[in-house]
Order: C-alpha cells, then sequence, then structure tokens
C-alpha cells in the first residue's frame, strides 16, 4: 500500500515538473538576441551593448542606432550624443578663469582644551 502511494506521488511531481516546464517555455517567448547585427555592420557586440557577449544595457552609440531605427551603420560616438540630445560642444562664457596667484590656504591649527581634561570639553562642545 506504502509502495502504491509513494509511486503515485512520484508521478504527479514528474507531471508537475513537466506541466511547469512547458508553461515556463510558453511564457518565456522567443529571443530578441540578434548577433546577426553584428556581422551585417562589421562592428563587435560590444559597440552596442555594454557587455562584450552583446545583450542587456547598451551604449550611447547603440541607443543612437535604435533611434534611428537601425540604419546601416552605428554611428560614431559624437554623432551619438546628437541623435541622444546630448550637448557636446562648449561654451566659454559658463566658466570664469580663477584669479592668480591663487591665495594659500591657512594651515589647520589644534585647538587645545583649557583649564578642562579633553573629554569634558568634547563633550561640552557643540559642534560647528
Amino acid at each position: 500500500m506504502k509502495e502504491r502511494k509513494a509511486r503515485a506521488s512520484t508521478w504527479w511531481v514528474v507531471v508537475y515538473m513537466v506541466v511547469l516546464a512547458i508553461v515556463l517555455l510558453i511564457v518565456a517567448g522567443p529571443s530578441r538576441a540578434m548577433p546577426e547585427y553584428a556581422t551585417n555592420l562589421g562592428e563587435p557586440c560590444a559597440t552596442c551593448h555594454i557587455s562584450p557577449a552583446g545583450g542587456g544595457l547598451r551604449t550611447a552609440r547603440g541607443q543612437a542606432w535604435v533611434a534611428e531605427e537601425k540604419p546601416g551603420a552605428v554611428p560614431l560616438l559624437e554623432e551619438a550624443m546628437q541623435i541622444l540630445g546630448v550637448k557636446t560642444k562648449i561654451n566659454p562664457g559658463d566658466y570664469v578663469a580663477a584669479p592668480l596667484p591663487r591665495p594659500t590656504p591657512e594651515p589647520m591649527r589644534r585647538i587645545e582644551p583649557q583649564g578642562k581634561n579633553r573629554h569634558e570639553w568634547v563633550s561640552d562642545y557643540d559642534g560647528n
């Protein structure tokens, strides 16, 4: 009797695992990895992806390539930045030159407690 119950429960576990595997395969869907892009464009996967093996997060060049609806070539970095709306030119008016010679900061001084031991002085200290 015990053997029959053991076989029945084992059978249900196997059926459950098979059904679970089928459901996971259906839900997972097809993979979207396209290594032929690298072959067609003559570029390594790392041109468009952060991972050298490809897949996952894209670099700025990869994001720009997708934004341009996958043209025949991956844009260069400066071109990619312009496509993504990143400002690449520097306006000298945004920067102010520091006066020369630059002033030398005062050296740090050690403050010694006067009339108290260090523990009392630190416990009475209110901070900066």
